[in-house]
């Protein structure tokens, strides 16, 4: 791998002759291949986010990788999220209030 290039996994399992859809797996039982594994995954986003900034790479090609294998999350998303969250917990207080109160037991007066 060639210092200012993006590493793709695929690209590396098929060049290797491994199944690209067993990494996870291999990473499991091969503690080697899981610390390389790591530290490749750490070098595809650092240059996904370095060829981004200095305009190597197209923004939103960059972000749909570092969404789908890195678990970054673009604002609106977030914003959605948020929006979605605020939501659901409005329709909870609706439903909460709209439940008939469960009778209290009258305490004794002694």
């Amino acid at each position: 791998m060639r210092e200012d290039e993006t590493f793709l996994f695929k690209r590396w399992a098929f060049a290797n002759g491994v199944n690209p859809n067993r990494i996870s797996s291999i990473c499991e039982i091969d503690e080697d291949f899981a610390r390389a594994f790591a530290m490749a995954k750490a070098w595809q986003e650092f240059r996904l986010e370095e060829d981004t900034l200095y305009k190597k790479t197209e923004y939103r090609m960059a972000m749909a990788m570092l969404s789908a294998h890195h678990g970054w999350k673009t604002k609106d998303e977030n914003e959605n999220r948020l929006g979605t969250l605020a939501n659901d917990f409005g329709k909870f207080l609706e439903y909460m209030s709209s439940q008939k109160k469960p009778e209290q037991p009258e305490s004794d007066p002694e």
